[in-house]
């Protein structure tokens, strides 16, 4: 048959050739469109065609991956939100995170300069039953601990608590570079909880699923906003 004389990477080549010849390791699938497949396969030249709106994608791509590549000065601080799909479960230790802890996520972000860094958590479930502790770290160590949910009023000597719910931010400097931003809460016991419902009796399906009926609280997304207080911009990486 027919050789296509012209085609565009797909979405796993254009990662591996960054990847290869950059040092990064870019999520290319919030940049690219999807592709296309053949009888199962992604990377047939005949379902990898350019059209206009492709070529658009993949410029504004090379543009931020360019930026990233050699650290040009970021103009104004920026958001990125990375959102947690919302029928995982959260009670067990997740992939890349410490043992001792349960749900959350491990997000690898590659900070474009010497510079301090928002981190927001917003936490979801039931916040008001008793108190929770989430920590957040960076390359594996704790930079911060949280705590939401009930917490003892100082000024109540009965004991009452209240609510302490919303997103939670911490402001910290991060080297320019790639890292992986862990969040997660830490585990209070392995014991099974006791009740009259069986545990996982009625599993969480997601959004719209009738009602949230999972029993500790979670992480619904984390969003990293930055660069504040730029110490000057240095390259991220060492390209060739």
């Amino acid at each position: 048959g027919r050789t296509e004389a012209f085609h565009r990477l797909s979405r796993t080549e254009y990662r591996n050739v960054i990847r290869d010849l950059f040092d990064l390791d870019v999520n290319v699938e919030d940049l690219l469109p999807a592709d296309d497949t053949s009888y199962g396969f992604d990377n047939i030249a005949g379902v990898l065609g350019v059209s206009p709106t492709s070529m658009d994608r993949y410029l504004a791509a090379a543009r931020k991956i360019s930026r990233l590549a050699v650290a040009s000065p970021v103009p104004s601080p920026t958001a990125e939100t990375f959102r947690i799909a919302s029928d995982l479960g959260q009670d067990r230790r997740m992939e890349g995170l410490p043992f001792g802890t349960r749900g959350g996520v491990v997000v690898e972000y590659n900070f474009p300069e010497d510079a301090e860094y928002l981190i927001e958590v917003l936490p979801d479930g039931p916040l008001r039953v008793e108190a929770h502790e989430l920590e957040v770290t960076i390359d594996g160590e704790r930079v911060e601990l949280l705590t939401i949910g009930k917490s003892p009023e100082d000024s109540d000597a009965r004991g009452l608590y209240t609510p302490t719910i919303g997103a939670q931010e911490i402001r910290i400097p991060v080297q320019a570079g790639p890292h992986k931003i862990g969040v997660a809460f830490l585990r209070k016991t392995s014991a099974e909880p006791e009740g009259l419902r069986k545990l996982y009796l009625r599993p969480f399906t997601g959004e719209g699923s009738g009602g949230d009926s999972r029993y500790q609280p979670y992480v619904e997304s984390v969003t990293i906003a930055g660069p504040y207080e730029s110490s000057g911009s240095r390259p991220a990486n060492d390209t060739p």
